[in-house]
C-alpha cells in the first residue's frame, strides 16, 4: 500500500490534508489512475477518494486526462516553480556539477537521502552532450552509490536506530572501508563500485540536511589526492552560491 504520510492525526482537517497529499504522491509516482484504483491503493472508500479528487481538481492540483482517469495537475507544476526559489541549492548544484564534468571529464551529482531513496539536487553524466538533470528521486540502490554510502555512514554515526536496524544498515566491512577512506583522504574514495571505475564523495549540509557531492567515471580513475582537492574546491563553491541556506 502506498503511503506518503503516516495517518496518525485525529483531526479531520489534518487527515484530509494528509490524504490529499497521499493522492498527489500516488499520482506523481504512478501516473494517471481512476478513483477506484486510488482508493484501493490508499485503503480508503471510493467515495472518500472521489471527494479528495474533486477538491484537488478544484484547486488545480489534479486534472482529468481522460473521462475516468486522474493525473497530477499543472497547478503542481506552478507550485513547484514557486517553491524552487526557496531551494538555491538546486541551481547551485547544476552549476557546480556541470563545471566538474567540464573540468574533469567525470560525471557528477549532489544530493541527499530521503526515506529509502537518493534525492538528487542535480546530476550530470560523463557525456558532455547530455543536459544536467535536476531534482530527481532516484531508484538507484543506495549502497551502490558513493553518495549513498557516505550519507548512510553519517546517519549511523548519529545513532539513527531506524537506519542501524533497517535493510539499509551498513555492514561492518562497509563501515570500516568508509571510515578508513575518510581518515586517509578526507573523502570517500572507492574504486570499482557498481559500473564505475571509481567514485568519490564529500559531505556538506544544506538547511541542516546532511548531503553529499560526488564525482564518478566508468573510464577515468583520478588519484585520491587530486580528487579530494577537486571535491573540496567544488564544495567551497557550492556553499558560496547559497550561503543563507547552509
Amino acid at each position: 500500500m502506498y503511503n506518503m504520510h503516516t495517518m496518525t492525526k485525529t483531526t479531520d482537517g489534518i487527515q484530509s490534508l494528509e490524504r490529499g497529499l497521499d493522492v498527489l504522491g500516488l499520482l506523481a509516482a504512478r501516473g494517471a489512475m481512476n478513483s477506484m484504483a486510488i482508493a484501493a491503493e490508499l485503503g480508503i472508500h471510493q467515495s472518500s477518494a472521489s471527494r479528495l479528487l474533486k477538491s484537488l481538481r478544484a484547486a488545480g492540483l489534479v486534472r482529468k486526462p481522460t473521462f475516468q482517469s486522474f493525473a497530477v495537475g499543472y497547478g503542481v507544476l506552478h507550485l513547484a516553480g514557486i517553491a524552487m526559489e526557496s531551494f538555491p541549492i538546486v541551481p547551485a548544484s547544476v552549476k557546480v556539477c556541470s563545471d566538474l564534468r567540464t573540468n574533469t571529464g567525470c560525471g557528477a551529482a549532489a544530493g541527499t537521502l530521503w526515506e529509502d531513496r537518493i534525492i538528487y539536487f542535480s546530476r550530470v553524466l560523463c557525456n558532455p552532450d547530455t543536459a544536467p538533470v535536476f531534482v530527481e528521486r532516484s531508484d538507484f540502490p543506495i549502497k551502490k552509490s558513493a553518495l549513498g554510502l557516505l550519507l548512510l555512514y553519517r546517519q549511523e554515526l548519529e545513532n539513527s536506530d531506524d537506519i542501524r536496524s533497517g535493510r539499509r544498515a551498513l555492514t561492518a566491512k562497509e563501515s570500516k572501508m568508509i571510515a578508513g577512506s575518510l581518515d586517509k583522504h578526507g573523502i570517500l574514495y572507492v574504486e570499482n563500485i557498481h559500473t564505475n571505475h571509481f567514485a568519490a564523495a564529500i559531505e556538506f549540509e544544506v538547511d541542516n540536511l546532511p548531503s553529499a557531492l560526488v564525482i564518478h567515471s566508468q573510464t577515468l580513475c583520478l588519484p585520491p589526492s587530486e580528487t579530494a582537492k577537486i571535491l573540496g574546491d567544488a564544495r567551497k563553491e557550492l556553499l558560496s552560491l547559497c550561503p543563507n541556506h547552509i
